[in-house]
C-alpha cells in the first residue's frame, strides 16, 4: 500500500495492544484508540451502556499538566469518540509537543475514574440524545435500518434505552469496561511528526496494564431478506397549502456487497454513477424533471454485510414517479445502458475520494484501520481503475436491483398525509405486489 509503505510501522505489545505508528509532517499527532467492544456485547439488561461508558470515559477524571498549570486535556484537545456495534473508539489531536499528554490521556480509557458529578452530567447528554433522537428523522432511519437488518446484529440501536441508562449505576458502567477495555482487545493509531522514541513512550505509558479478554468480534454474513417492505409514516410539517408543493421523503434500502467481496470496487463505480455525483442517473431522471430537490446515495458495508441506501427528498404528489424512476434506473445499469464517458467520470470520483484520505489526517486514520482490519484502500481503487463496461456490467447483473417484482428492500416513505387517505402508497404496493 503505496500511502502506508514509508515510515509506517505496525507491532504488538507484549500485553496483546496492537499498535500502528506513521510518522508524517503534520503540525498535530493525531492519536486514536479503538476497543474491540459495542452495543453487540450488552445484553437486554445493559442495554445503552456501552454508548453511555464512552461519553463517561471522553470527560474522565484525567487532569495533565499543559504549558505549566493543571487541566483536563479534553477543554484543549478535539476529542472525539464514537460507539457501534462491534467497537469503540477514541481520538485525540494536540499540537506534537504534547504527544506524552495525549497518550495519557488514552491510557486512561483503560483505568478510568469515573466521578459521580460528572456520570450525572453525561447521563443527562445521553438521555437527551436520545429522546432526541427518537422524534422524525433518527426514528425514521432506525426503523428503516432495524428492518433491513432484522435479527442481525447492525440492527441494534448504539444509543441505548432510556431506562438503562436513566438507572445505571457507575459499578454497572465499570462492571461493562470490564468486557473488554483491555489491551489485547484494544489497537493504538498514532500519526504526525513523532519523536525518536517514540516507541519507548508507547512502551512505558502502555506496557504495564494487564492483558484482559479478548471480545473481538465479526459480523455474521450479509441479512436474508425475504421480503419487500414498504412502510410509512405521516409527518404533517410536509404539508403544504399548496398539494402539489407538499414534500415526501423516500427512503430505500438494499443489497450490497460487503467490504471484503471482490466485487465491491465495481459496485462503488456503480453507485457513483447511479446516484453519487452532481451529474448521476438521479440527477438526470428525477431531479432534472422536478421529481426532487435532494439526493443522497451511500454504501454501509462492514465485513460480512452491506446495504445500499438512497435518500430521496421530493414532491408528494410525484410519488409513484419517484418510486419507480429509481428501478427504471436500476433497469438501465443491469442491461449495460452506461457510457465510458459515465465509467471514466466515475473513477475519476474515486481517485478523488482515495486522495482525499491520503492527503488528509482523519482519512489517513481510516486508511490504517481498514489495514489492520485486512482492507486495502488503494488495491480497492486499482481494481476499480481496471473496470471495463464488460466487467461492470457483470458486476451489476450481481448486485443492482431487477425488476419491482423481483427484488427484495426496505422502503419508508414519510408524507404529509395519514397513510389512509395516500391514494399513491396504495397504488405503490398494489404495484409491487403485481396487483
Amino acid at each position: 500500500m503505496e500511502a502506508l509503505r514509508d515510515n509506517y510501522r505496525e507491532f504488538r505489545l507484549n500485553n496483546g495492544l496492537v499498535v500502528a505508528l506513521q510518522n508524517l509532517p503534520y503540525s498535530k499527532n493525531y492519536a486514536g484508540l479503538k476497543f474491540n467492544i459495542g452495543s453487540l456485547h450488552e445484553s437486554e439488561e445493559e442495554r445503552g451502556l456501552a454508548h453511555f461508558l464512552e461519553h463517561c470515559l471522553t470527560i474522565s477524571d484525567v487532569e495533565t499538566r499543559l504549558n505549566g498549570y493543571q487541566c483536563n486535556i479534553s477543554d484543549f484537545s478535539d476529542v472525539h469518540a464514537g460507539t457501534c456495534s462491534i467497537f469503540t473508539q477514541f481520538e485525540v489531536s494536540l499540537p506534537k509537543r504534547f504527544l506524552r499528554e495525549q497518550l495519557s490521556y488514552l491510557r486512561s480509557m483503560f483505568k478510568p475514574s469515573l466521578r459521580k458529578v460528572d456520570v450525572d452530567s453525561e447521563r443527562n447528554d445521553v438521555l437527551k440524545e436520545i429522546s432526541g433522537r427518537t422524534v422524525n428523522d433518527e426514528e425514521y432511519e432506525n426503523v428503516t435500518r432495524e428492518t433491513f437488518y432484522r435479527g442481525h446484529p447492525e440492527a441494534i440501536w448504539t444509543l441505548g434505552n432510556p431506562e438503562v441508562v436513566e438507572q445505571a449505576t457507575i459499578e454497572d458502567l465499570l462492571k461493562f469496561h470490564r468486557k473488554g477495555y483491555h489491551p489485547s482487545n484494544a489497537e493504538l493509531i498514532v500519526i504526525g511528526d513523532l519523536p525518536q522514541d517514540v516507541y519507548q513512550l508507547i512502551g512505558k505509558t502502555f506496557g504495564d496494564l494487564e492483558e484482559g479478554v479478548s471480545t473481538r468480534s465479526k459480523l455474521s454474513s450479509n441479512v436474508s431478506l425475504k421480503n419487500r417492505d414498504i412502510l410509512y409514516k405521516q409527518y404533517p410539517g410536509f404539508r403544504h397549502e399548496n398539494p402539489d408543493q407538499s414534500s415526501a421523503r423516500f427512503l430505500f434500502y438494499f443489497h450490497a456487497p460487503p467490504r471484503n467481496d471482490p466485487d465491491f470496487p465495481a459496485y462503488q463505480l456503480l453507485t457513483t454513477i447511479f446516484g453519487s455525483s452532481n451529474n448521476c442517473r438521479i440527477q438526470k431522471s428525477l431531479r432534472n424533471k422536478g421529481y426532487i430537490n435532494k439526493s443522497i446515495t451511500g454504501i454501509g458495508s462492514s465485513e460480512n454485510g452491506g446495504h445500499l441506501r438512497i435518500d430521496l427528498l421530493g414532491y408528494a404528489s410525484k410519488m409513484e414517479k419517484i418510486v419507480f424512476g429509481i428501478f427504471e434506473d436500476f433497469r438501465a445499469l443491469r442491461e449495460g445502458y452506461v457510457t465510458r464517458e459515465e465509467i471514466e467520470q466515475a473513477k475519476i470520483l474515486y481517485e478523488m475520494s482515495v486522495a482525499d484520505m491520503i492527503d488528509n489526517p482523519d482519512g489517513r486514520v481510516e486508511l490504517i484501520r481498514d489495514k489492520l482490519l485486512g482492507f486495502s484502500v488503494e488495491s480497492d481503487l486499482e481494481n476499480a481503475l481496471r473496470m471495463t463496461p464488460k466487467n461492470l456490467l457483470a458486476v451489476a447483473k450481481r448486485w443492482i436491483p431487477a425488476g419491482i417484482k423481483d427484488t427484495n428492500f426496505v422502503l419508508n416513505i414519510m408524507g404529509p398525509e395519514p397513510m389512509d387517505s395516500c391514494e399513491q402508497l396504495t397504488h405503490i404496493v398494489d404495484r409491487f405486489n403485481g396487483i
